[in-house]
């Protein structure tokens, strides 16, 4: 079920582009982004060794260039869209070439700055994922966000999904006055449907930097603004994506301490996701922000146990109603942060249903006894 919901990405292929064309697809990409971690070309859609084979043949073709640095003693590689590459574009969708146009307009000043190239990865990155999850991002396909729009943009729609980028935002608050800003924020960018908001944030290999109290100002911004455009969001969570499943362990080793400078877990929102980068971190995105994909999920994990009782503070018991059953695969901090490994009422232990890929992480994460299991359809290998 995990890796189903990504084949659906493809349908959304046929509102991007003119063609099914994957050089154009990741050209653009690339383009869009100005900076693009060479490693997530594999991710844009359909097979990775195929992607792969394109990515390679627009470098040989003189349309991506590579950028190298180096950040921490990490190698960086950095896809970069060449003026062959944007000519390739201009030539089969003159639209696509616009839309490049206006991103690169907006990364002026020093380009090769390492702090900037790892920005734009992060927002290439939750660009990535939200795109996979059926967002729609592009000016002309989503309610803007500015009293003047400056270009045409469509009525608001609860039963859409909507990406914005943290850029959008800044300039919602410039149009009101030129010494509001929010730079300093992590946040990358928002994604909207129905009454929830969605804050993407990148964490990397490691913790993260955090300023609580700015990050909560910038959150009230957003909800403020959203509000304002007659987009009411009542309930915010925020997603935070992580290169492998063990970092979400050093984000909770931090606990709740409110003068630490790196990331700590905060009430303000009501769920905090940890995703990985990768594509089962798509793939969890997209069922994490769609309501309907948990309930069918929810409904196949839940199958071998029984409702609960009134109440609702776990998911379902076992068939002998001794243990609680609690759904983890989404990974919410919030919740194994709180999480009782008795709760009362029963004489057992609780049991976390999650997939496979979580299973040693979340059990470092919860208190002992509790146990952690593979759910059903929890199997991705």
């Amino acid at each position: 079920l995990l890796f189903l919901y990504l084949f659906q990405a493809r349908r959304w292929l046929s509102l991007l582009f003119q063609s099914d064309d994957r050089m154009l697809e990741l050209l653009w990409f690339v383009g869009y982004c100005v900076d693009f971690p060479a490693q997530l070309a594999d991710r844009i859609d359909g097979h990775w060794e195929w992607n792969r084979h394109v990515k390679y043949r627009a470098i040989k073709s003189g349309y991506l260039s590579v950028h190298r640095d180096v950040y921490q003693q990490r190698v960086i590689r950095s896809l970069r869209l060449t003026p062959a590459g944007l000519e390739y574009i201009g030539q089969r969708d003159p639209k696509a070439q616009v839309h490049i146009m206006a991103r690169q307009d907006l990364n002026v000043g020093n380009r090769n700055a390492t702090d900037r190239i790892m920005r734009r990865h992060a927002q290439a990155t939750a660009l990535l994922m939200a795109y996979h999850a059926g967002a729609k991002f592009l000016p002309q396909e989503k309610p803007s966000l500015l009293a003047k729009p400056q270009v045409s943009s469509v009525p608001y729609d609860p039963a859409q999904f909507y990406y914005y980028f943290s850029h959008d935002f800044r300039q919602a608050l410039r149009e009101k006055s030129d010494l509001v800003d929010a730079k300093a924020s992590r946040l990358l960018g928002v994604l909207i449907h129905q009454h929830y908001g969605y804050l993407l944030y990148y964490t990397g290999h490691t913790r993260m930097y955090w300023l609580a109290g700015t990050e909560e100002n910038v959150s009230a911004m957003v909800e403020q603004v959203l509000n304002i455009r007659g987009m009411p969001v009542t309930t915010f969570n925020e997603v935070i994506i992580g290169s492998r499943m063990p970092v979400a362990q050093k984000l909770m080793r931090q606990g709740k301490h409110v003068h630490s400078r790196y990331f700590t877990l905060s009430p303000h929102c009501n769920s905090i996701f940890f995703v990985t980068n990768d594509r089962r971190g798509d793939a969890l995105f997209s069922i994490i922000v769609d309501q309907q994909k948990q309930l069918e999920i929810n409904r196949v994990a839940l199958s071998d146990f029984i409702p609960p009782r009134e109440s609702r503070f776990y998911d379902a018991m076992t068939p002998d109603g001794k243990r609680p059953v609690i759904l983890g695969y989404t990974c919410d901090l919030l919740t194994f942060s709180d999480l009782s490994a008795f709760m009362p009422g029963f004489e057992e232990p609780t049991i976390v249903l999650c997939y496979d890929y979580q299973l040693n992480t979340i059990q470092s994460l919860v208190k002992t006894p509790t146990e952690v299991r593979i759910m059903k359809g929890g199997d991705t290998s």
